[in-house]
């Protein structure tokens, strides 16, 4: 078993968005003939592009500034809380969350989250080095939403 090293937290930051977790789609891509023959572009989706709007946007209601950009390592935490089916609302279910084993994947979700803060808060996200992701169905009086908890660490 590997020993984790000790780190020291420089930084931390927590806020919510609302609404069912969705993770990244495969880009689109359109084909055109070019001045050397078939070539294709790929593009973002709307949905990715309204999803990485809004990771944004309540990431800056929390008050983070966007001129923070962290230059170490980067801990993410992510909890995606997604919608309860019916069949888990009954009188004998339990009333807080329940793991999820259901689509969207994690990591696609993930990576849509880490793509989204590229250059907002670190340079890239390949200096993510410890990444948590957990699926849950909502508590019964709950709604879905996703929670990150971004680390700077020293």
């Amino acid at each position: 078993m590997i020993k984790l090293p000790q780190v020291k937290i420089i930084r931390r930051f927590s806020w919510v968005i609302p609404g069912e977790p969705m993770g990244w789609q495969r880009p689109g891509r359109f084909h055109f003939i070019g001045h050397r023959g078939p070539m294709s572009k790929t593009y973002d989706t709307a949905k990715n592009k309204i999803q990485k709007r809004d990771i944004i946007s309540y990431l800056l209601a929390t008050g983070f500034k966007d001129e923070i950009r962290h230059d170490g390592p980067v801990r993410m935490i992510i909890i995606l809380v997604k919608s309860r089916p019916k069949r888990f609302m009954r009188r004998a279910d339990l009333d807080g969350l329940i793991y999820c084993p259901s689509k969207p994947d994690w990591d696609n979700c993930g990576k849509l989250i880490s793509d989204s803060l590229n250059t907002i808060c670190y340079r890239d996200d390949a200096q993510i080095c410890d990444v948590r992701v957990l699926k849950f169905f909502h508590e019964k009086m709950g709604r879905p939403r996703t929670e990150i908890t971004m680390e700077f660490l020293a």
